[in-house]
Order: structure tokens, then C-alpha cells, then sequence
């Protein structure tokens, strides 16, 4: 119905939609329906009329009701009604009536909770005849080792080894001794130990034990040599002098207590009753005490045969101005200008990249910060007396329905960007890791990385918050030193942040926090830990806590380009106190409790014991510490900041006020106090002088300065006077360059694409994330157009100067592919007249390439040629495309095949290069100069690096969705991406409506094998050395082209092979590092032939793409079948038949931190390298491709194309169909 007209009732036609009277509608159903039943009824219809007067017109119509709307709440109303969620969110635990208070105590039916008990029970076993060989037999000759130096250690220290809590209950009067009956106690005593050790060593694909990286490694070397009393000590000192500490997520850390757990749990799944279990607690104990007993005498026995050299050493010794550490120059004012630095980043994240150039700021006075108050969830920012809680949504208000949202295509409805809050979320991350680490540089005696990055802003239900508010000083408070661990009591030692940090953070927790725990619940959904973790945490990563680690490169790649080094967390921490010590009225280091530097104890007018008390405050007596005390601790952090001239804390300025370059103006009006010099900076006096002598030593030293800078005034003079006469008293204007119009013929046009080889984590916080969008055949972009990157980034390649170069023709799509510009006719300029495509899904990838419609996958096996398909597009569009790589040795074997096709190219080093000539349309990159907003068009190779080495390599391969910095074509390529990798790759990447093009993974024409375990390396080098004879006399071995490779996954190994083997090793070991120059030249002797042989690590496991590698070797279990896959496809490259030779050794080595989802296979790898399978599934190949393809195919599913594997080549007996010319294949019994 028409809304202007009215509705009436009338009477209808039952034949038609006429509508009239009776009188009207009788006639018209005897002239139009004449020969029908018209003895019914009317019906009665809606109608409306059109017209008035004496003829008017009905037409029926239909009355819809009005549909109801519904307002929809905006954003900004969801996110003040949405509800933050709570710091611990409610648990299911069991009715407590039904569990024993033993067990509500230790919690371990939780922890074993969803586990098989037998399996459990069978993980802590003891070891099996003939598993484990020599290990009880080692671990009992270490306690008696132990418990002979007993005898050789002082009484008092034996006295405190058996006390229990010395701080609680005194010194024990008991010493710790020998047993009566030591023989037969020790070896009862020890069994406990000998289950722990075999519960630690055995693999489980459904349990594993909390671990840490020094216990790992002790595990590992322990693994190889179980009878080694070094590693046996190594693994006990790793598990019992490791600060286990209990998470949110981990309430059991303790890999000791975690056994415990499992020990005591019966096969049936009940725990052995509480009396029984003090026996195992008791051994436990006494192997600890032992064990430490051991460390102890080390320690002293090192201490006393080695002389320390120190790691400090000063250059200038009159002001204490330069100093070296480990012979590497720093100088105060590379920590000036690290600060000045540092500050301009922050402030230029947080305006720009936080506030997205929004004007916002909380105003504040002193900080209301109830010290005793422990309730969870407590902090000064909720605090009633203090003005935030009425801005928490300030900064959402203004930004969220702005920047953070978008329209859905093809309608009016409004949704969250997902991109775009990802982007925020990340800028704020970047903001909050520079905030971090100036706050530990800034604050005085430096953090421990692992506290720094656990601190609290809240109260929660495990720990007191780190952050809390004094007067007009934000104030970090530490709870960890060296002695937390032995004394199991926490420390509050305050430190105070400078104005301008604390400015900032609490702007940031105010206005910045709230909005990402709201974005967090949109971009995490279903993850409220990390919506707690955004409420919680001092300062967050994008989506996780920081870590040490993290820090420690932050700080790094922060100081190094104004120091000229990389400075650690360990390293600044000795810098930080030489400097302190001379420049701070000898201060020391307050958190080390050193008894020889108490000077702000005797400062305070309290004895070092007091001191020793105050540090060990519990929270709860926070406020029962001397006001006086507690401003020492502050004034302590305020004096390191004057010496840096960084504007200190608790001035109650703005970070607009509070910027260095503001420093001496503060100082001037009397607002910052100029600090004292240092005693240590001024000539000593004599020990006991009267006052005329005193002031006659003044007297001496003014004038000494006094006549130092009078020549120096009397030099700048002279100077200044010679430059004037060489300019001719004065200067000539120098006129400015008047801007260039560029107009479109001068732009050098660009396709836009990218390709990933492995992307680092960085980006321009100034700019959105976009998605791809749909282009032309070929796009263009300019090179001069390169943005300036961020201060964090390194220095960005400088515009193309000049660049008038003329737009290309264009050419259409299918023009290229099969006109005259044939992509066929650029492959044989590449691999010869000759070259054609090695498969169709080659060809199908080039052309999406070109097509630049959509994301695309590239997933084709080792060998078939995605160089080509990298190359190609190129070759006839004048774009950019920058290659990323993770690896030194991609680097350089990209480098070599470039310039033997003579494709030009560039190599971008960051720093190293600080512009771009333009004339050449490859860029390589490697992952870290990729990470910033420089380029147009990307290429990502061997895609798998981003989750096989995501932990191994998390600095370069974390949130690769940052590279998504413009709407451009993502090109992923990777000869081994399992099918449940794909979506991962997606989610990772932000790809949409991505392309997959594969092929399966199989190659044909290697011949896999795999021998039985070996036990030791000199097993596995026999073994190979035979077969390589062997291979040789049987297969017609080319000395002047053939090579063998031989892969290990431990350092220490590859190294004794080579040696063994007089071959060279190819690595990437930190710790025994090889410069690019050497990686080239084991590389080249080995192409060139003086080795037929070459030893690698992971660091040659992709690109190397030499030809004829006939044997590649695997001595040692591989990580997982992506690595195995990879590192296999090194041979027959040229097609011809090869070899891929397996010796395991132990049990599969897992990459710290490795992936839950197992993407790399490492449990496939696990089943590869196990028991025999009966065909078909044990077949090599079959479960290859069952992983890396999702379906299985043996060696007889390629027909006589494939090489047999070991189980197809024993399991199946050959024949021949004469008739057919096929070879069949009959199954043996």
C-alpha cells in the first residue's frame, strides 16, 4: 500500500483483481467471466482509490505493518557497556568435599587431569633392561662423590644445607652428615632420581614436563653420554637452582614437584596416601642437598684457580665521561643520546601511532595510591581519589567509530575494521616496548629481563602489583633479586620513573588500555586471558607478554647505532653501576645487598643490618618502612636520571614538559636541582687537613680549571678567526633548489606485489594495514615514493634522485602469456631455447602473478622451479619486487643465480645502504631491513620458516601480518606447506580469498632410506662411510659434478663429523660463529669439488640449489618432516636418481617453544623414524606425501617413475607382464 493514500474496505472479483461495488462487480463478472460459477460470494478486499469523483478507480493492495526499528547501539556505547573481565576468571574445580586436603593442598589432581594414568605411570618408570644403560650406575657414583666431600666442608655450611628455612627457624645445630649405613642407604636413596631422570629423558607425544632452555640443553648432552658426571650435574643444577615460577597459565612450573606428582599417582589414578609419600620427598631433599654440596665446591674450587680480569675499564679518569666494556668504547653522551632518542620515539608513537593525531591528555595532581590495599584488581588508576576512571573512554570515544571501523561492501552496515585494530594494537605494542626498556634504562640500578617483563599495573590473586604512586612519583617497585630464590622471600625495592615516562604510561593505562581490551576481545575472540593480560600487565606485547629476550634485542638494536654496538641486558647492568658508582655520590647498587657499599644505609643513620631488614619489607608492611628510607631508594633512581640530564620524576610535569631538550631551562628556573659532583670526580684531600690547607687545595684546583678552559677559549678563538679570513669575513646566501614537479612521465612505474621469503616484525605505525584490492595487468608505483620510516626503523634507502624515466607500454595479460611477449619466450631467455614449463601448475602460478587479482600460495615441490615463477613476472613489468630472505646462505645463493641468468638486481643492507640506484627490478632484502614501510612489492620464499622457526627465529618470523603495510598482491611459496599449514599461513598473513596452486610433494627420483638407531656418532659415521663406498662402486659416481651433503641437527655434532670425515661444516652457530665470507667459501669449495662432501646445519636446509647432489644424509633424527622434507630435497635436482640416507640417533630434538598444532610434523617425523611399518602406510614416500600433501602414495602409485624406498623394496617382490611391458607389483607375505 501506498503510505499517502487511505485504505478502505471494499468488495473484489473471485476471478480477477477487479475491485468495486456489488452493482459495478456483478456486471463485470457476467461480460468478462461468462461460462464460470458466479454464484459465490464477494470478496472482501483492501483497496485504495486514486482518484475522487463520480468514477473512481480501486486498485487492491496489501497492508505490510510497519516494520519496528530497532536502534542498534553504536560502538563506542558497546564498548563503555562491555564489561571488563575480571583479572581471574572463574574456574570449574571440583566440590572441595570430595577431595582430600592433601590433594586440594598440592593440586596434583588437576594437574594430571585428562592424561592416562598409565601412561603417566609408565613415563616415570624406572628404565627397562637395556633402556638407559649406565645411567643408575652414574647417578650413584655422583652421590658418592657427593657424599665424600662431606667430610671436606666446614661445619657451619654443612649446618646451613640441612636447615630448611634458616630465615624462619635459625641455623639447624645438625650438620648435614653421612648415613650409618651409607652402601645400602644410597642405593635406596637414589631411585627416586634414577624414575626422575627416565621420566625427563623419555619422549611422550601426550605429556611433556615444564622445561627451560638451560635444562633442555643439559637434557640433550645428558642424552648423549648417560654416563658423564659434568651433564649429570648440569641437568640436577638446571632443575634445582631454577627460579621456577607459577603463571596464570602454569600453576605447576616445577619440573621436580610436576614428577613428584606423577610418581606418587597410582596406575589406577589415585595418589599414594600423604605417610607415603614423605619417603620420596625425603630422597629428593637429600639429593638436592647434595647436589648443591657439589656446585658449592666448584664454585670455590673455580673461584680460587682463576684469576678475574675486569670487565670495565675507563679511559677518562678525571670525569668519568668514557669508559670500555669487554674493550668496546660507551661514553655518557651515547647514553644522552640514546635517552633523547628513545624519547622522540615514544612521544611520536604514542601522538601519531596511539593517539592517531587526536589531542588528548588526563590532567592530574599527586597520586592517591592506598599502598596496603591487596585487593585484586586494585590499582592508583581506580583509585576514587584520582581523576581516571572518568577517561578511560576518552581516547575510544574519538577514535573507534573514526579509524576502527568500516563499511560492509554493498551495504549501509558498519562493522569493526579487524585490520585496522590489529594495526592499532600493534602500534600500541611498539610504543609500549620502547616505554619498557626506557624505564629500565632510566630508573637507576637496572631490573632483572625476566621481572621487568612480568610486572603488574593491578593487584592480582598471586602477586602485589609493581606499580604504585608516591606523592607526585610514579614509582616502579622490583621483588626480585639474586637471593629471592634461596631466602623465598620477596623485595621491595623502588624505583623512580622520569617524568616523562610516567607521564606516558599513565596516559597510556588511562586512555589507551581500556580501548585495547576491547579490541583485544574482538581480535582474540575467545581468548579473555589476554583481555586480562591488557588489564593486568605493566606492558604488553601484541597479544602477549614481552620477554627477556625481546628486551634484550630491543635494547640492542636501540643502542647500537649511537654506541656503535650491540649493549644487552647483561652489559648495561655492569655500565649502569661503574657509572653509577663514580658519578652518584658512590652509590651502589642497592638491590645487590653488597655489605661493602653501605653508604645510603649510614646516609639514613641505620646499620646495614636494618638496611638488610628493609630490603626484605613483605607488601603487607610497604607502608611500616621510613619515609626517609623510602625516598633514598628514590632519590637513588632521580640522581642516575640528573646525570643523564633526563628531566626526573616527581615534578608533576607533562610529558610535553618533561622533554631533555627542556632539561637546562628546568634547571635554570630552579624547578630541577643540579645534582653534586661525584667525590670520586674531584682530587682526593688529604686525610686530616685544618682549613687554610683545605682551601689553599680548593684554591689550587679552581685555577687549574680556570686556565684549562682559558686555553681553550684562546683556541676557539684562533680557529674562528681563521675561518673568517678563508671565507672572506662573511658568507654568500645559498640559493634553495626550487621543488621539482613530478608529473607522471616522471614516475618509474611499478606492479605491486609481495613476495615474502621470511618477513620481519616492524612497520610505519602511521598507516593502516590495508587489504588487497583488485588491479590492472600491470600497476604502477614509484620507487622515489619509498616512505621514511619510523626512528625506531633503521635508516630507509633514500629516494631515486632523478628518476625520469618513460611509463612502460601496456601490455594485456594474455598478450604476455601467448603473444610476443610469450612468459614461455623470458623462460628460455632464463634456461636456455630448450626450457619449457616443468608442470602446469607453474604456468597457472606465473599467471595469477601477473593477473594481480588475489593472494596466492605457491606450494610446489623441491626442485620444480619456483625461482622462475619469482623471476618471471619481472622480466616484463617494470616494477619492484623485493625478495625477502631469512637465511645468509638464501641470500647468497639468490645473489648467485640472479647474476648467472644476468637478471639485474640490488641487495638492500639497511644501514649499509643508504640509497637505491633504481636501475634493476629484483630488490633483495633480508628480514630485517624488509620490516619497515619502504617498499611496493614484496616476494616471501620458502613460506614454511613461519611456522617451523617461529620460536627458533621468533625475533624475524613473529606477526608476519605486519608487512601487510599497502594493498598489494601476498605471494607465499614453499615446496613443503602441510594442508593444515595453509589456513595458518592465512590467518598469519591476513590473506583474502588467497589462490592456492600445488602440486604433490613426492619426488620421484630419490630413493629413500633409513637405517637402524645408532647409539654414538662414530656408529653413524661408519655406517654412512660404508655406504658411500658402496653407492659408488655400484652407481657411476662422476668425481668432477657429484656431491653428498650430510645434515645433523646438533652443532656439536656436525663439527665432530667433519673432522671425521675431513669435509668442511656449513653452520649458523652463535655460539662458534662463521662469517659471511667463510659460509661463501666452504660453499664454494665444496660446488668447485675439493670436498666431494659438506657437513650442514638448518642454515643450508632451503635454497641450495646445486644440481647433482647424489647422497643427502641425515646422521642424527631430524627436527620434523618439513626440515627432513626440505633438507632431502637438496638431491637429484638435476633429475637424475639420488638418495636420501637415514641413521636415527635418540629421540626427536623439538625446537624450543615449538608449535602445540605440530605444523611441521614432528610427530610425523617421530612415526618415520620408529619401528617398521608393513606396507603401504609404512611406506617412505606414503608417509611423506600423507603429511605434506594429505593423502598417502607409495613408490608403485608412480608407476616405474619412482625410486623404491626401503619398505617398498623389501615388502613387494617385482615382476613383468610381458603382454602389458608393466611392472606389477605382488605383496610378499
Amino acid at each position: 500500500a501506498f503510505l499517502a493514500l487511505p485504505v478502505t474496505d471494499s468488495l473484489g472479483c473471485p476471478h480477477c483483481g477487479y475491485s468495486a461495488s456489488a452493482k459495478v462487480i456483478r456486471k463485470h463478472m457476467n461480460e468478462k467471466h461468462r461460462g464460470e460459477d458466479n454464484s459465490g460470494r464477494l470478496e472482501t478486499v483492501q483497496v485504495q482509490v486514486l482518484n475522487t469523483g463520480q468514477s473512481k478507480t480501486y486498485f487492491r493492495v496489501i497492508v505490510v505493518e510497519e516494520e519496528v526499528v530497532v536502534e542498534k547501539p553504536t560502538f563506542v556505547q558497546e564498548m563503555e557497556s562491555f564489561h571488563l573481565s575480571p583479572t581471574n576468571a572463574p574456574r570449574e574445580i571440583p566440590n572441595a568435599r570430595l577431595v582430600s586436603p592433601w590433594l586440594l593442598r598440592t593440586g596434583w589432581h588437576t594437574y594430571v587431569n585428562g592424561h592416562d594414568p598409565t601412561i603417566l605411570h609408565n613415563l616415570v618408570s624406572i628404565p627397562k633392561q637395556g633402556e638407559m644403560e649406565g645411567l643408575q650406575a652414574a647417578i650413584l657414583k655422583y652421590f658418592n662423590s657427593a657424599t665424600d666431600l662431606i667430610d671436606k666442608t666446614d661445619e657451619l655450611v654443612l649446618q646451613k644445607i640441612n636447615t630448611a628455612d634458616p630465615d624462619k627457624e635459625g641455623i639447624n645445630n645438625t650438620p648435614l652428615h653421612r648415613h650409618h649405613q651409607h652402601e645400602s642407604t644410597i642405593k635406596a636413596y637414589i631411585i627416586p632420581i634414577l624414575h626422575l631422570l627416565a621420566a625427563l629423558l623419555r619422549p611422550s607425544p601426550s605429556f611433556s614436563f615444564p622445561t627451560s632452555d638451560t635444562l633442555y640443553n643439559a637434557l640433550t648432552d645428558l642424552s648423549k653420554d648417560l654416563a658423564d658426571q659434568q651433564s649429570l650435574h648440569a641437568v640436577f643444577m638446571a632443575l634445582w637452582k631454577t627460579t621456577w615460577r607459577t603463571t596464570q597459565d602454569v600453576k605447576m612450573p616445577d619440573p621436580t614437584i610436576c614428577f613428584l606428582a606423577l610418581f606418587c599417582m597410582k596406575v589406577d589414578g589415585s595418589f599414594f596416601h600423604p605417610k607415603d609419600i614423605t619417603g620420596p620427598i625425603a630422597k629428593l631433599c637429600r639429593a638436592i642437598q647434595l647436589a648443591m654440596l657439589t656446585e658449592l665446591h666448584s664454585l670455590v674450587n673455580f673461584a680460587y684457580n682463576s684469576m678475574s680480569l675486569p670487565q670495565i675499564w675507563w679511559t677518562d679518569r678525571d670525569s668519568w665521561q668514557t669508559l670500555l666494556y669487554h674493550g668496546q668504547q660507551i661514553t655518557l653522551a651515547h647514553v644522552q643520546k640514546v635517552f633523547q632518542t628513545l624519547e622522540e620515539k615514544i612521544v611520536l608513537l604514542w601522538e601519531e601511532g596511539v593517539l592517531l593525531g587526536k589531542k588528548i591528555h588526563v590532567s592530574y595532581g599527586e597520586l592517591a595510591d592506598n599502598l596496603l590495599k591487596s585487593d585484586t584488581g586494585y590499582c592508583f588508576l581506580d583509585d576514587d581519589n584520582n581523576p581516571f576512571k572518568s577517561h578511560m573512554f576518552d581516547l575510544g570515544r574519538e577514535i573507534l567509530e573514526d579509524k576502527l571501523t568500516c563499511i560492509v561492501a554493498g551495504t549501509n552496515t558498519t562493522e569493526l575494521d579487524i585490520v585496522a585494530c590489529r594495526k592499532w594494537l600493534y602500534s600500541l605494542a611498539e610504543l609500549e616496548s620502547l616505554l619498557m626498556l626506557s624505564v629500565d634504562l632510566k630508573g637507576g640500578a637496572p631490573a632483572r629481563g625476566t621481572e621487568l617483563t612480568s610486572m603488574l599495573i593491578r593487584n592480582t590473586s598471586f602477586r602485589m602489583r609493581n606499580t604504585m604512586g608516591l606523592g607526585k612519583h610514579l614509582s616502579i617497585v622490583r621483588q626480585y633479586d639474586k637471593t629471592t630464590n634461596l631466602s623465598q622471600n620477596d623485595k621491595l625495592i623502588p624505583h623512580a620513573i622520569d617524568s616523562l615516562d610516567a607521564d606516558i604510561l599513565i596516559q597510556l593505562h588511562t586512555l589507551a588500555r581500556p580501548l585495547a581490551q576491547f579490541l583485544a576481545s574482538k581480535v582474540f575472540p575467545g581468548k579473555p586471558e589476554i583481555v586480562n593480560n591488557y588489564s593486568n600487565m605493566m606492558f604488553m606485547d601484541f597479544g602477549k607478554e614481552f620477554t627477556s629476550e625481546q628486551l634484550s634485542k630491543i635494547m640492542g638494536s636501540t643502542m647500537r647505532p649511537v654506541v656503535g654496538w650491540n649493549v644487552t641486558i647483561s652489559s648495561w647492568r655492569h655500565i649502569n653501576i661503574a657509572w653509577k658508582r663514580k658519578l652518584c655520590k658512590g652509590l651502589a647498587d642497592i638491590s645487590e645487598q653488597t655489605s661493602g657499599h653501605a653508604i645510603h644505609a649510614l646516609q639514613s643513620g641505620h646499620s646495614v643490618a636494618n638496611e638488610n631488614r628493609i630490603y626484605g619489607l613483605s607488601p603487607e608492611a610497604f607502608l611500616g618502612a621510613s619515609e626517609d628510607v623510602m625516598q633514598l631508594f628514590l632519590d637513588a633512581s632521580i640522581e642516575w636520571q640528573v646525570v643523564n640530564k633526563v628531566v626526573p620524576g616527581g615534578l608533576g610535569l607533562s610529558y610535553t614538559e618533561s622533554r631533555m631538550s627542556k632539561f637546562d631551562d628546568l634547571v635554570m628556573s630552579g624547578v630541577i636541582k643540579a645534582s653534586k659532583p661525584s667525590p670520586q670526580a674531584l682530587p682526593p684531600l688529604p686525610a686530616a687537613v685544618d682549613k687554610p690547607e683545605t682551601l689553599q687545595v680548593m684554591q689550587e684546583t679552581i685555577l687549574k680549571a680556570i686556565q684549562g678552559l682559558s686555553g681553550q677559549v684562546q683556541q676557539l678563538q684562533k680557529e674562528v678567526l681563521e675561518l673568517k679570513q678563508m671565507s672572506g669575513q662573511g658568507h654568500k646566501e645559498i640559493p634553495v633548489a626550487p621543488a621539482t614537479e613530478l608529473t607522471g612521465q616522471q614516475h618509474r612505474s611499478s606492479s605491486t606485489r609481495i613476495w615474502l621469503k621470511d618477513s620481519r616484525r616492524q612497520q610505519d605505525l602511521s598507516q593502516e594495514i590495508p587489504r588487497p584490492i583488485q588491479q590492472s595487468a600491470v600497476r604502477q608505483d614509484t620507487l622515489d615514493q619509498i616512505a621514511t620510516p619510523l626512528p625506531t626503523s633503521s635508516p630507509s634507502p633514500e629516494p631515486v634522485s632523478n628518476c625520469f624515466i618513460r611509463p612502460p607500454t601496456f601490455i594485456p595479460l594474455k598478450r604476455m602469456l601467448h603473444g610476443s611477449h610469450s612468459m614461455k619466450t623470458q623462460l628460455r631467455k632464463l634456461y636456455g631455447p630448450n626450457a619449457n614449463w616443468t608442470c602446469q601448475q607453474q604456468r597457472e602460478a606465473v599467471k595469477a602473478l601477473m593477473a594481480l587479482q588475489q593472494d596466492v600460495i605457491v606450494a610446489l615441490r623441491t626442485g620444480i622451479g619456483k625461482t622462475a615463477i619469482a623471476i618471471l613476472p619481472s622480466m616484463v613489468e617494470s616494477g619492484y619486487t623485493v625478495i625477502i630472505i631469512p637465511l645468509v646462505a638464501l641470500m647468497e645463493d639468490w645473489k648467485r643465480r640472479l647474476t648467472e641468468m644476468e637478471i639485474p638486481f640490488e641487495h638492500f643492507k639497511g644501514q649499509e645502504t643508504r640509497s637505491l640506484n633504481g636501475n634493476a627490478n629484483i630488490i633483495l632484502v633480508s628480514s630485517d631491513a624488509a620490516k619497515y614501510d619502504h617498499w611496493k612489492k614484496f616476494v616471501v620464499d620458502e613460506a614454511h620458516y613461519y611456522f617451523t622457526d617461529i620460536n627458533f627465529r621468533g625475533h624475524a618470523l613473529q606477526n608476519p601480518f605486519a608487512i601487510r603495510i599497502l594493498p598489494v598482491q601476498m605471494v607465499l611459496m614453499s615446496g613443503t606447506i602441510p594442508p593444515k599449514a595453509v589456513d595458518y599461513l592465512k590467518s598469519q598473513f591476513v590473506l583474502h580469498n588467497a589462490l592456492v596452486i600445488k602440486t604433490h610433494s613426492s619426488r620421484l627420483e630419490i630413493e629413500y632410506l633409513r637405517e637402524k638407531p645408532a647409539s654414538h656418532l662414530d656408529e653413524m659415521v661408519v655406517r654412512f662411510q660404508g655406504y658411500l663406498a658402496k653407492y659408488k662402486q655400484k652407481e657411476k659416481w662422476n668425481d668432477e659434478t657429484d656431491r653428498f651433503l650430510i645434515f645433523t641437527p646438533f652443532i656439536e655434532d656436525g663439527m665432530n663429523i667433519a673432522k671425521k670425515m675431513g669435509i668442511e661444516f656449513y653452520h649458523g652457530s652463535k655460539k662458534q660463529p662463521l662469517t659471511a665470507e667463510q659460509k661463501q667459501g666452504i660453499y664454494e669449495r665444496w660446488v668447485r669439488g675439493e670436498h666431494e662432501g659438506m657437513v650442514a646445519s638448518t642454515a643450508l636446509g632451503a635454497g641450495n640449489d646445486y644440481g647433482h647432489v647424489r647422497i643427502a644424509a641425515h646422521l642424527g633424527t631430524p627436527y620434523d618432516m618439513v626440515t627432513f622434507a626440505q633438507q632431502t630435497g637438496r638431491a637429484g635436482r638435476d633429475g637424475e636418481p639420488a638418495v636420501s640416507y637415514l641413521v636415527p640417533k635418540g629421540k626427536i630434538q623439538g625446537r624450543n617453544g615449538e608449535d602445540t598444532a605440530d605444523l611441521a610434523g614432528k610427530e610425523a617425523m617421530q612415526k618415520y623414524v620408529q619401528g617398521r611399518i608393513s606396507y603401504p602406510t609404512g611406506c617412505f614416500r606414503y608417509q611423506l606425501s600423507e603429511f605434506l600433501d594429505g593423502k598417502g602414495y607409495t613408490c608403485y602409485d608412480f608407476g616405474d617413475d619412482a625410486e623404491l624406498c626401503t619398505i617398498c623394496d623389501e615388502s613387494c617382490e617385482l615382476i613383468y607382464c610381458l603382454k602389458c611391458r608393466v611392472r606389477l607389483k605382488v605383496v610378499g607375505s
